[in-house]
């Protein structure tokens, strides 16, 4: 009998070869192993993104090459990713930043272009769609996360795939590597969250809006608003001090969180403008179930008044 996950996405993304893993960072490793790319072959990734991506093309024995950020979409950089391509380029990891779409339909055809294998992150993002397809249906892999604080909690990660050949490739290296094998979990739990995700996702979408709307331009940078996007938070860049303000919150029992730095900094001397501007001014704010009307106007006037 299919888990919950794998009845829900099958449904979602209208796939019926998808498999869960441990984590999302498992199904990230158990894609690019699915390449079955040459130790030290290039992949490029967001140059601000969570961890894990980085951990995950390390682990797997490959270069990773930071594309820069742009601030319209809080997205990587289309065209510094046409620049970054070379010989050595096998993969991108497509990653929907912040849960907001990314260029994907363009990094599809890039990849399709260039014969390159295109990873779409969903971690932060899926059961919306971009150009009338499902978030998820873009990459050569897609890979899930329903670790903390993710749209769905309380379970580990699943990759939908394209094929039955590919299925049957990940299939086997689950199998003869349990460490990325899925956990056990609360099947009810997982049931009742794929069936509100609908209404999750509105109520993220909605207090997304209140952010957008409210938030004084002289104060932050916001991403332009899309009616079909998702937000993991609502991400924005101060102009004033961050860590003042992140203390403000606190002292005001409010959470703004600075998810996340630059990891080019940390492996290379890349001197991308945008992510260090990200890396210094990014903020986060939840706009989940848990963020009321009330709250999310705290929030506010101590941005704007900060």
């Amino acid at each position: 009998m299919n888990s919950p996950i794998i009845k829900s996405l099958s449904k979602i993304l209208d796939n019926e070869y998808i498999l869960e893993t441990s984590s999302g960072t498992a199904a990230l490793i158990a894609s690019l192993k699915l390449g079955d790319f040459e130790e030290g072959k290039e992949v490029i990734i967001p140059s601000v993104v969570c961890p894990a991506v980085l951990s995950s093309v390390n682990l797997s024995g490959l270069k990773p090459v930071f594309a820069d950020m742009e601030i319209k979409h809080f997205n990587m950089d289309i065209q510094n990713i046409t620049e970054l391509i070379n010989e050595n380029t096998v993969c991108i990891i497509g990653v929907h930043c912040f849960g907001i779409t990314s260029a994907i339909l363009d990094l599809e055809n890039i990849c399709k272009k260039n014969n390159i294998m295109l990873i779409e992150d969903c971690c932060l993002s899926f059961g919306n769609s971009f150009e009338n397809r499902k978030i998820g249906t873009f990459g050569d892999t897609s890979v899930f996360s329903f670790g903390y604080d993710k749209l769905i909690t309380g379970a580990g990660g699943a990759l939908a795939l394209k094929n039955k050949e590919d299925f049957l490739k990940v299939s086997k290296f689950l199998h003869e590597n349990k460490i990325f094998q899925p956990t056990t979990y609360s099947h009810k739990n997982i049931e009742y969250q794929f069936k509100n995700l609908d209404s999750n996702l509105n109520t993220r979408r909605n207090n997304a809006i209140k952010f957008s709307n409210l938030l004084d331009e002289d104060k932050v940078i916001k991403p332009a608003f899309r009616e079909f996007d998702i937000y993991w938070r609502y991400p924005c860049l101060v102009k004033n001090d961050r860590l003042t303000l992140i203390k403000l919150g606190l002292d005001n029992k409010t959470i703004i969180t600075s998810h996340y730095p630059a990891l080019s900094k940390y492996q290379f001397n890349s001197n991308l403008e945008v992510a260090e501007l990200f890396d210094s001014k990014i903020i986060n704010l939840f706009v989940n179930e848990s963020a009321t009307d009330n709250y999310i106007e705290k929030v506010v006037e101590l941005i704007n008044n900060g």
